[in-house]
């Protein structure tokens, strides 16, 4: 009677193993982040209605602009990839780590390039396949006209991909990528305008009830400060604003899963509209400075960021063991049926 009973409870096994062999996936996490800012120009007066700026409109004028990117999977990192320019040329950075799939794969690493820099996408499938994080940047033209050899108009862009679907027991990968400006100059008096488009998407996606994370985020901060040697306070001097505080002008979002998964993709409050090569539409921002000194030195300042980042744990017994385990105890079960005993 033990005897049949065990064999029942081990049918059952490899009837629910055998099932689960179809039924169970393995869990995936993905997670994308990408950001474009374009037609960036600097103008004079209120809105912009005394027209571009020109670099022959400062008496001092210096110019930093700096790329980061870093990517890695598990244990394997490509960081620390960094490209700066101060004379406007255009710049690129990029940080792979595995394959990317689908059409992110034509616009991230060596796809995006100094003579063809990279309109990032949104990946036409998410959550995306494979195991691999890629993140690049981009900085194109200037805000002012007369600068060097650049174009008069600048373009910015950043992409952060972070995909896990096959990694056994915990694994993790995370890429961001960040681009800073640093505009130090004196010479102008008046009110300064700002205006750029920007776009911005972020998502993430976890296996329902899976373990650990998918994350994305984005930043996008411009700021205008007076320096200290001629008697700033560290202030934002850009008139007060939608987006705009004591810091600054700041846009960012999140989207993000956390365990146990849902199964289902998080997206942005406020993504963009997605056009349908999976670029990115665009918002017209336009901001006002506070009236400027000609007399003072002035930094404006601008940071780009996204971050993509996933982390999943297949600890859950494969059904192929599961079934091999059951056959093995079956042939246990037969073996003591078969056994003669002696009195």
């Amino acid at each position: 009677m033990k005897t049949n009973k065990l064999t029942a409870v081990i049918s059952s096994v490899l009837i629910g193993s055998m099932a689960s062999t179809t039924a169970m996936a393995d869990p995936v996490a993905s997670a994308q982040s990408i950001v474009t800012v374009e037609n960036f120009q600097l103008f004079k007066g209120a809105g912009g209605v005394d027209g571009q700026l020109s670099a022959n409109d400062f008496t001092s004028l210096s110019v930093s602009s700096t790329q980061q990117t870093v990517a890695s999977v598990g244990l394997t990192a490509n960081g620390g990839v960094i490209s700066s320019s101060s004379t406007g040329e255009t710049t690129v950075s990029n940080a792979v780590v595995g394959t990317p799939t689908g059409n992110v794969a034509s616009k991230v690493g060596t796809n995006n390039t100094v003579a063809s820099p990279s309109n990032f996408v949104v990946a036409n499938t998410f959550p995306m396949t494979g195991n691999f994080s890629a993140s690049s940047s981009n900085d194109v033209g200037s805000p002012i006209s007369d600068f060097f050899s650049s174009a008069p108009t600048a373009i910015v862009r950043n992409a952060s991909y972070a995909s896990l679907d096959t990694f056994e027991g915990v694994a993790g990968t995370s890429t961001n990528s960040s681009l800073s400006a640093d505009y130090t100059f004196s010479g102008l008096s008046g009110v300064m305008n700002l205006q750029f488009d920007a776009g911005a998407y972020v998502a993430a996606f976890l296996s329902a009830t899976a373990e650990q994370f998918a994350s994305a985020v984005y930043t996008i901060k411009f700021n205008l400060t007076e320096d200290l040697s001629t008697g700033g306070t560290g202030l934002s001097l850009l008139a007060a604003g939608a987006n705009i505080n004591a810091l600054g002008f700041l846009l960012g979002d999140t989207a993000s899963d956390v365990a146990p998964g849902e199964g289902a993709t998080d997206l942005g409050l406020a993504n963009s509209l997605v056009n349908l090569d999976g670029t990115l539409g665009t918002t017209h921002f336009s901001l006002d400075t506070v009236a400027l000194d000609a007399t003072s030195l002035y930094h404006l300042t601008a940071n780009i960021t996204t971050t993509a980042n996933v982390e999943r744990v297949n600890n859950v017994p494969e059904p192929e063991s599961m079934l091999m385990l059951g056959l093995g105890l079956l042939g246990f079960v037969a073996s003591r049926k078969r056994t003669v005993r002696f009195a």
